[in-house]
């Protein structure tokens, strides 16, 4: 029997990830809204309407929980799946918030499977517009991470 949830993490000190510079600004700036370039330390950071809780619930009341997990186990490796325990897959989604509120280039930063990684990317690039970051009191282009967690327990 499989046992499926999703972790939502909204802790900020994973969205500023120390560890895990953000790339240089794209050189086809096509998707991007601003001119300017994309700050990733900001005074104020970019955030969704409501705050962390409601940017928590959005996720969690639309993570499409069913068809990602059964589309994920098939494409676990046998060996994973004879295992008991659980499987635990992170998707580490970075995005821009632009100065208008809007949002772009999102895309997975890290190797997970297809199916997790569309959905991670869906949810992001579904939400509404954004209350963008503060810099030097005006209103910025930056970036912004979301891990977003699937844990499917096999028993």
């Amino acid at each position: 029997m499989l046992f499926l949830a999703v972790i939502l993490l909204t802790n900020s000190n994973l969205w500023a990830q120390k560890d895990v510079p953000p790339p240089p600004p794209p050189k086809d700036s096509q998707n991007s809204k601003d001119t300017i370039g994309v700050f990733d330390k900001v005074d104020i950071e970019a955030r969704f309407p409501g705050g962390d809780s409601a940017w928590r619930k959005y996720l969690e009341n639309n993570f499409r929980v069913e068809p990602v997990s059964d589309a994920v186990w098939k494409e676990l490796p046998a060996k994973v799946k004879r295992k008991s325990g659980s499987v635990n897959l992170t998707a580490i989604v970075q995005f821009i918030v632009c100065k208008d509120g809007s949002l772009c280039e999102i895309k997975t930063i890290n190797k997970i499977p297809t199916a997790l990684k569309a959905e991670a990317e869906r949810l992001i690039a579904d939400s509404k517009l954004w209350e963008p970051a503060m810099q030097n009191g005006r209103q910025v282009k930056a970036y912004r991470r979301q891990p977003i967690t699937l844990v499917i327990s096999i028993d």
